[in-house]
């Protein structure tokens, strides 16, 4: 365990790395047009980070673990999010990036993140910037499998969870969608609603196909989905 004094400095440079990470990964994927010059050097940082990507993820998942102490505050996790998000692919057009969405340790930082929940209701815990934006720990969860490097380690990862961690994966997934079920309630969290849902169905409709996933609890995750796709569509039927 850490010590407070160096609990504090790993989130501060923990928070640190994701700013720099999340900086050039934005100008690098964002700008009108390429910049080879600095393309290369955040592929240099990516390089870089590689080689220390295990302690920098053991760091998050044991904060990750923390949250309910009253470590860190909520807003902590986004330095997390935004970290993982700038190291993995949207496609497989980057060796550094598919490096790292291959590894495990990226996968059970998501995962980690998915199967969060607040202690005094048990609810999913939700990060949005306000109540009508989408859920940003649901946006990362799709980036990771937005690249076919991502999604077959996606899988791969989520099939080798032990029967406990399984269960305790799939009720996690089961409750945010319960969580999304009842926020579309709410005609003002309609567009926001429909953003989370996909964002956490999408990549299990993807990974279905993938023959490690296919006994993994994907029906328990579609039974729960079924009702909410049905809702929708009457929704848009109707308006």
């Amino acid at each position: 365990m850490l010590s407070a004094m160096n609990a504090s400095r790993a989130q501060a440079s923990t928070r640190e790395l994701a700013t720099v990470l999340k900086t050039l990964n934005t100008a690098t994927t964002e700008a009108e047009s390429p910049n080879q010059s600095l393309q290369l050097f955040f592929d240099q940082c990516l390089a870089k980070v590689i080689e220390r990507w295990g302690d920098v993820t053991k760091r998050i998942v044991y904060f990750i673990g923390m949250y309910h102490s009253g470590v860190y505050a909520k807003g902590e996790l986004y330095s997390f999010i935004y970290m993982v998000a700038s190291v993995v692919p949207d496609k497989d057009d980057s060796p550094y990036k598919c490096q790292l969405v291959s590894l495990p340790s990226t996968i059970d930082v998501v995962i980690g993140l998915l199967c969060l929940e607040d202690e005094q209701d048990r609810k999913p815990v939700a990060m949005r910037m306000s109540p009508g934006h989408m859920c940003s720990i649901l946006d990362l969860f799709v980036g990771c499998a937005s690249s076919t490097t991502g999604l077959t380690n996606m899988a791969g990862r989520l099939a080798s969870l032990d029967g406990r961690n399984r269960r305790k994966f799939l009720g996690a997934v089961s409750g945010r969608l319960e969580d999304i079920s009842e926020r579309l309630q709410d005609r003002a969290n309609l567009n926001a609603g429909v953003s989370d849902f996909y964002n956490l169905l999408a990549p299990f409709c993807a990974m279905a196909t993938k023959g490690p996933m296919i006994s993994f609890g994907l029906c328990r995750v579609l039974q729960k989905a079924t009702p909410i796709l049905s809702s929708l569509t009457n929704e848009a039927i109707q308006h």
